[in-house]
């Protein structure tokens, strides 16, 4: 990652006074979300995160907090990003504030340009905010976005949770970045209302031409809400509905803490056995979640399963007790009498790789954190998955392992590469050679 760091850690007092309204909306949000400042914020150039910059520079100077940070992520997709990028640094730095400009580097995708780059950029600033000791982070999300969220959603067969739209606040939606939050405090407020609060405080944006491609799916979704309006579904009545619906799924959610609380056990070695006595009790919509909740964190990836797909597996999983061993979102999935087994599709851990150096940790397949040793042998190491049993004695030291879990673990756990050569999978146990550790069992706080 490279990045560009602008401006001088200081408070900003010299933006222009905003707008007594959007101001006054805009601090009761974020207040309701108790901020931990400083605050990271991320901008794109665009209105809506120029707006947020603003506000949020505001928000601090009224409250006597810490400026906020301006991070600013050049895709380098278009010919004009580059210089959209410093556009954006070289306002925040008139403003006062510290701006880092972060590069994607590498291979410009062919294909999922969007979720690519959104993954990118969230990475890019997490390990930023991680550099600079930030835990939140505010994007310019707004009601515009929740609306067309709910509409891709309802297209794509969502079940309640995904209906439910953006949540104001949650954890970072990467795995590996925990204790980072990513805020939106504009859920309430139409794009438009930002763009006149941009002109009127004189502020430069820039437009990215993709919002205006209908070839992507948003963009659809956002074009036929004057359709939608002569039925009588507006913006605001449709944000009144997701309102309902985030009430509803938070109660469900409080059921479903519960449950995986009691039901599901993640093992240190990567993979979650789930009581089926006990959740075949619970209404199906949390049994679904707390599936959903066991498949992501075994897989590492941020999004569950389709709705439909969980619901099928789910149905097939109660009716079979010889239930064969199925494969769903980058997941294995099986029965052994009363438990269900989730561990990591080999082919799916087998494409990831990280660099590592002695007295370094990364995130290894979005699951594991691991660390190599500082006195370890310097030289080029790598983490990737190894495909050899686990060694003798783990298995003696932790007998959970068995059946087909005992083939299947070890191509989803990390150990350590020198070349083309493995040397060995990694430790539960802190020491001198690489060490791992499960991030559901990291962010529970529970030991090995």
């Amino acid at each position: 990652m490279r990045s560009s760091s602008t401006g001088q850690p200081k408070h900003a007092s010299n933006l222009p006074v905003s707008e007594a309204g959007l101001e006054h909306e805009f601090t009761a949000a974020l207040a309701a979300l108790a901020p931990r400042h400083p605050l990271a914020v991320a901008v794109s150039g665009g209105p809506d995160s120029t707006a947020a910059l603003a506000l949020a520079t505001q928000y601090a100077l009224d409250h006597q907090h810490p400026a906020p940070m301006a991070l600013i992520v050049d895709h380098g997709l278009r010919a004009e990003s580059a210089a959209e990028a410093a556009m954006a640094a070289e306002q925040a730095r008139a403003a006062g504030l510290t701006a880092h400009v972060l590069f994607w580097e590498g291979t410009n995708p062919a294909a999922n340009v969007q979720a690519l780059a959104r993954a990118a950029r969230y990475r890019l600033i997490a390990e930023q905010m991680q550099t600079l000791g930030l835990r939140d982070l505010i994007t310019g999300h707004t009601a515009d976005d929740q609306v067309e969220t709910f509409l891709l959603r309802l297209g794509r067969g969502s079940g309640l949770k995904g209906l439910a739209g953006i949540a104001p606040t949650g954890p970072f939606p990467l795995a590996g970045y925990t204790g980072l939050r990513v805020l939106r405090p504009l859920l309430g407020v139409r794009k438009a209302q930002l763009v006149q609060h941009c002109e009127a405080l004189g502020l430069r944006t820039v437009n990215d031409p993709s919002n205006e491609n209908t070839a992507f799916a948003r963009v659809q979704a956002r074009e036929i809400m004057s359709t939608l309006g002569t039925l009588g579904l507006t913006h605001g009545r449709l944000l009144a509905t997701i309102g309902h619906l985030q009430r509803a799924s938070a109660a469900i959610e409080a059921a479903v803490e519960q449950l995986l609380r009691q039901a599901v056990r993640f093992e240190p070695f990567g993979f979650a056995k789930i009581s089926l006595s006990l959740v075949q009790t619970a209404p199906e919509e949390v049994a679904l979640r707390v599936l959903a909740n066991g498949l992501r964190a075994v897989s590492g990836e941020p999004y569950g399963a389709e709705f439909d797909d969980l619901g099928r597996l789910w149905h097939e999983v109660r009716a079979s007790v010889a239930y064969p061993a199925r494969t769903l979102s980058g997941c294995l999935v099986g029965r052994d009498n009363g438990l269900l087994w989730v561990a990591r599709e080999p082919a799916a851990a087998a494409s990831t790789s990280v660099d590592i150096q002695p007295g370094q940790s990364a995130v290894w397949d979005g699951r594991f954190v691991v660390a190599l040793g500082a006195s370890y042998e310097p030289g080029r190491y790598r983490v990737a998955a190894d495909r050899r049993p686990i060694r003798r004695a783990d298995l003696g030291a932790y007998p959970a392992i068995k059946g087909q879990l005992a083939t299947l673990v070890p191509s989803g756990f990390p150990a350590l590469w020198r070349g083309e050569q493995c040397l060995g999978p990694a430790a539960l146990t802190p020491g001198q050679g690489l060490h791992a550790r499960f991030l559901p069992l990291q962010e529970a706080g529970t030991a090995s």
